[in-house]
């Protein structure tokens, strides 16, 4: 939970700082992630397991940098003209993730040779967890559940991160207007 903690204050500084060398950090952070990958041994399932971990940070960082963007636009009273300001840098660190992945799984693919389908088996085991008829009898939050111990995905700090961001927006709000 303080690492995504952490995770938002920090891209909430980055994003709202003029100086942008906070930012620059951020999205060169991306490209140690790629240095790590490259050249090491991978089978199928390792790789598996790399693209769950891409699915959670990118989920994760989909969901803190919404969060950012609501926080900004609460303190700016709610001016969509506003959105225009911090939309670049959200764009920056979005695109930057996605062009790192697909350049870290273009070389986990080519120099390990596994198969470029490999990653249409993967989804097709996550659609299968989600939509397998045999699980019908479960709930759709039990299947849920499922799949996100599959990829090994914990929602709790970002639940508990939305909830404060939440409770600050509103409170933020009920201040500024007793105010008025």
């Amino acid at each position: 939970s303080s690492g995504i903690n952490a995770e938002y204050g920090c891209l909430s500084v980055a994003i709202n700082s003029h100086n942008k060398s906070l930012l620059v950090v951020m999205t060169s952070n991306q490209y140690m992630e790629l240095k790590s990958y490259l050249f090491k041994k991978f089978d199928k399932e390792n790789n598996y397991q790399i693209v769950a971990r891409d699915i959670r940070e990118r989920f994760s960082y989909t969901v803190v940098l919404a969060l950012v963007c609501v926080r900004n636009m609460s303190q700016l009273d709610w001016d969509t003209s506003h959105i225009w300001d911090v939309l670049p840098d959200v764009m920056l660190i979005a695109c930057s993730e996605v062009i790192i992945d697909w350049v870290k799984h273009a070389f986990v693919t080519k120099f390990n040779g596994i198969p470029v389908e490999s990653y249409q088996h993967y989804r097709y085991q996550l659609y299968d967890d989600l939509l397998n008829p045999k699980l019908y009898s479960q709930t759709f939050s039990n299947r849920m559940d499922m799949m996100a111990r599959k990829i090994l995905f914990i929602p709790l700090p970002l639940v508990c991160l939305t909830i404060t961001v939440i409770i600050e927006v509103r409170t933020l709000e009920l201040l500024v207007g007793k105010r008025e």
